[in-house]
């Protein structure tokens, strides 16, 4: 069964400027589902979310996001620090309707024409079911070892900025099954039609496939042992400033 859905999105903005802070959290907040209901410098302490207090606590440190209305997330974070690129990443609690992960789908898809991130996930969380522990981990891998080393894996939906198109080839991209150009220079790419829908091995046996794929390119990282990873042949590290 699903557990959580996982948004994580590498955003390349300088989140340190309370302006540049303010709009992120505007653009959350236009968005129904995505909108905070509680934010906090203290991952333990929930205070009722404001805009103004939010953008004043949180420039060039990081806010705990909460959302206490259905469909709840947990343990979102944002990281405003003084780099090229910080991070948005919200996991949604378990017990979504296909409908409501279809909403969160048509979102956070409407979030990245807005947010435009250099890489970015939806990813459904499995449990009970024996494939999960092959499909489930890649979401873990963070933006920094992606940016040395190269891919770890690939998730329900994925999202390539355009640096990152242009270290695949856009064409190559864009050959792949249910991928779809953005207006901003981005590629979308789905491991399967319907992705809210897919169960997990369908969507392990897709992400199996992509990776032997960008292994082949020499693109995918070597992630298997934590704190060791070792970058794909044809991977250039990218100067992404990230906190």
């Amino acid at each position: 069964m699903r557990d959580e859905l996982v948004i994580s999105l590498n955003i390349p903005r300088n989140l340190a400027a309370p302006t540049e802070l303010a709009k992120v959290l505007q653009l959350l907040e236009s968005e129904p589902l995505a909108t905070p209901t509680h934010a906090s410098l203290d991952e333990r302490k929930r205070l009722p979310y404001n805009r103004d207090e939010a953008t004043a606590a949180g420039a060039g440190r990081a806010l705990s996001l909460w959302r206490s209305r259905k469909p709840k997330y947990t343990d979102g974070v944002l990281t405003a620090a003084n780099v090229t690129h910080n991070a948005l990443g919200i996991s949604y609690q378990k017990g979504l309707s296909t409908v409501d992960q279809s909403e969160i789908f048509a979102t956070w898809t409407r979030l990245v024409d807005a947010l435009k991130p250099e890489f970015g996930l939806i990813h459904p969380v499995f449990v009970g079911v024996p494939e999960a522990k092959h499909y489930n981990p890649g979401y873990q891998v963070g933006f920094k070892a992606i940016r040395d080393n190269g891919f770890d894996s690939f998730h329900a939906r994925n999202w390539f900025g355009p640096d990152l198109v242009g270290v695949i080839g856009r064409q190559r991209l864009l050959s792949l099954p249910r991928t779809s150009p953005l207006s901003w220079g981005g590629v979308q790419l789905d491991l399967l039609e319907d992705p809210w829908e897919a169960e997990v091995g369908p969507l392990l046996a897709r992400q199996t496939e992509l990776k032997e794929i960008f292994k082949s390119w020499g693109l995918l990282g070597d992630h298997s042992v934590v704190g060791r990873p070792r970058p794909g042949p044809n991977w250039t590290p990218r100067t992404w400033g990230i906190p």
